[in-house]
C-alpha cells in the first residue's frame, strides 16, 4: 500500500538525513510525499493524520536542502510546514535558522557583505522564534550561539580587510530577497541587525547560549568544540583547550566534525599557539587520516615548535598533497571527458600524464570508472605502457 511504503521510505529518509546522507534524504522524502498524496481519501481522522505527516515530510526534507545549502527549496519547505502547522513548530523554526547559518558560511565567498548579514541576522530571528517556542531546546541554543560566534567572527576579522568578501567574480544570486516578500519585511521590521552590534555584545550572546546548551544537556560535544571556536577567536586559549578537551571526552559517536577541528587548528596556527594548533589537527586527522588542511597545520606547527619529528611530517604531507593532486587532475579530466570538452591528442597527452604521475588508486579508479567505458581502446593503451 503507498502509505506504507510512504512510511517506510520516511524512515529511510530520516536515517539518511541524520547520517548526513542529505541527497539520498531528499529523495526519499520527495517519494514519501508523493506516496502521501497518491494515498486514497477516507475519513477526517485519517486526513488529519496524513496533514501531519505531510507536514513533518516538508520538514525534514526541508532540513536536509539546508544542509545542501539549497537555501531556496529549504526556506520553502520550512516555511511551508510551519504555515501548515496549527500550533508552532519550534523544530522547524531553529532548522531554518540553521539554514541561513549554513548557506551564509558556505557560500561566503560569493555573497556580498549585506547579503552575508542578512543571512546571519535571518538565522538568529528564525532561532529566536524557536526558542521562544521551545526554550528547553538544548541544539537550538548551541546552533544559534553558532551564529552568534559566526557573526562575531566576521564583525572582527572580516571588518579588517579593505576588499569585498565576493572573491570570484560577481556576487552569487544568494541575497534573502530571492526568497520572497516576507523575507525582506522579517529582515526590515522583525530583524535585529548583528552588523549594528558591538563584536563584544555578539560574543557575549554566543557565550550565553553556549552556556545554556551545557546546562540543558551536559555531554554536549558538539556544543563544546564550537564553544572552544568561540574562545579561541576571543584569544582565550586556555579556556578554549579545555572545552575543546570536554568535546572529545563527550564526544563518543565521533559526531564532532572534523571541519571544526580543522578550523580550530587554523585559528590556533594564526595565534601561534602551535601546540594547541597541533592537537586540534591531530584530532581531526584521527577522524579523516586523508585530511589535507589538517595534515599542513601538523606539519607546520611541529616545524615552528622545532619538533624533531617535523621533517616526516612534512615529507608525508606533501605525499598527501602530491597524490591528491593528481587524484584531482584526473577527475577534473574525467568531467571534461563525460562533457565533450576533450578529444584527440590533448586528451591523450593529459590521460597520460595524469595516469604516469598517478598512485595505484588513480589507476584503479581510471580501469573501472564508466567515464572511460566508451575509450575502452585509450584503456588498453594506458594499461599497455
Amino acid at each position: 500500500m503507498p502509505q506504507e511504503k510512504g512510511r517506510r521510505t520516511a524512515a529511510q529518509g530520516e536515517v539518511n538525513r541524520i547520517q548526513g546522507n542529505y541527497s539520498e534524504a531528499i529523495n526519499c522524502f520527495s517519494a514519501a510525499l508523493s506516496d502521501l498524496a497518491e494515498a486514497a481519501q477516507s475519513s477526517s481522522a485519517a486526513a488529519e493524520r496524513r496533514e501531519r505527516r505531510r507536514i513533518w515530510l516538508l520538514a525534514h526534507r526541508g532540513a536536509a536542502y539546508g544542509a545542501m545549502l539549497a537555501i531556496e527549496e529549504a526556506h520553502k519547505d520550512l516555511e511551508d510546514a510551519i504555515k501548515a502547522r496549527k500550533s508552532p513548530y519550534p523544530w522547524a523554526l531553529a532548522q531554518l535558522g540553521e539554514a541561513h547559518r549554513l548557506f551564509a558560511l558556505g557560500c561566503m565567498a560569493k555573497l556580498d557583505r549585506k547579503d552575508l548579514w542578512d543571512h546571519l541576522s535571518l538565522s538568529i530571528h528564525y532561532f529566536n522564534q524557536g526558542i521562544k517556542h521551545k526554550p528547553g531546546d538544548p541544539w537550538a541554543h548551541a546552533h544559534r550561539g553558532a551564529t552568534y560566534a559566526n557573526a562575531y567572527w566576521a564583525a572582527r576579522r572580516l571588518a579588517e580587510l579593505d576588499f569585498d568578501l565576493c572573491m570570484f567574480g560577481e556576487p552569487t544570486a544568494g541575497g534573502p530577497e530571492v526568497l520572497g516578500v516576507e523575507v525582506s519585511e522579517v529582515l526590515e521590521h522583525a530583524v535585529p541587525r548583528l552588523l549594528q552590534e558591538k563584536p563584544e555584545t555578539l560574543a557575549k550572546r554566543a557565550n550565553e547560549d553556549f552556556q545554556r546548551a551545557f546546562e540543558l544537556s551536559p555531554g554536549y560535544a558538539w556544543a563544546y568544540g564550537f564553544h572552544a571556536f568561540q574562545l579561541v577567536l576571543e584569544d582565550k586559549f586556555e579556556s578554549a583547550m579545555a572545552q575543546l578537551g570536554k568535546a572529545q571526552i563527550f564526544d563518543v559517536n565521533l559526531r564532532m566534525s572534523v571541519q571544526m577541528l580543522r578550523n580550530m587548528a587554523k585559528l590556533w596556527s594564526y595565534q601561534k599557539q602551535y601546540d594547541l594548533s597541533v592537537k586540534a589537527a591531530w584530532l581531526a586527522l584521527q577522524k579523516n587520516p586523508a585530511d589535507l588542511v589538517a595534515a599542513y597545520f601538523v606539519a607546520v606547527g611541529l616545524k615552528k615548535q622545532n619538533d624533531p619529528t617535523a621533517p616526516l611530517a612534512i615529507r608525508q604531507t606533501r605525499q598527501l598533497l602530491e597524490t591528491a593532486q593528481v587524484g584531482i587532475e584526473y577527475m577534473r579530466l574525467s568531467l571534461d571527458q563525460l562533457e565533450g570538452k576533450l578529444s584527440g591528442d590533448k586528451l591523450d597527452s593529459e590521460l597520460k600524464s595524469v595516469l604516469e604521475r598517478g598512485d595505484i588508486e588513480v589507476k584503479s579508479i581510471f580501469f573501472h570508472d564508466p567515464t572511460w567505458d566508451d575509450q575502452e581502446n585509450r584503456r588498453k593503451a594506458a594499461f599497455s605502457r
